[in-house]
């Protein structure tokens, strides 16, 4: 019996270096595996990351490129005031217009319906209007404070 004993534990003596051998190399496969998909999660990021950085610089040239153009356009005379007046005046155009409408209504009210001045200079200043007269200042006045943000900083 004691020789069976020592036999078996002879053979599973010898068997046990292989067996540790073979979980080790389970093991680093498992975390060779492991470092592969990290390294792939990585490679995904950066290539996100760069991707982004090239649609930045392609913001940034495309920018340059305009104003490029636009100082290159500068003319003097006629052509220059004409071309610096374009914005100013539809927007005095379109105020003017807005100003019209408003104010045909505020008669139309007040002459034609008979409402009293408050709740007809409430009805024409809703919130369509309101949010159009702060859409327009916000566009005149917001992006010169930006602009001053951006270059003070």
């Amino acid at each position: 019996m004691i020789t069976i004993l020592g036999s078996l534990i002879g053979f599973v003596g010898s068997a046990l270096p292989t067996a540790f051998n073979m979980i080790s190399d389970w093991q680093d496969r498992k975390h060779e595996l492991a470092m592969m998909d990290r390294q792939l999660e990585a490679s995904k990021l950066s290539h996100t990351q760069k991707i982004e950085a090239l649609n930045i610089e392609a913001d940034i040239s495309e920018s340059k490129s305009l104003y490029k153009h636009d100082q290159s356009m500068k003319s003097t005379g006629f052509m220059a005031g004409l071309r610096a007046s374009v914005r100013p005046v539809l927007t005095y155009l379109f105020f003017t217009l807005f100003a019209m409408i408003k104010g045909t209504a505020l008669y139309g009210l007040i002459y034609t319906d008979g409402i009293v001045w408050e709740m007809a200079v409430q009805t024409l200043w809703d919130e369509e209007t309101q949010g159009i007269f702060a859409a327009i200042i916000s566009f005149w006045f917001g992006s010169r404070a930006l602009q001053r943000s951006r270059s003070s900083s």
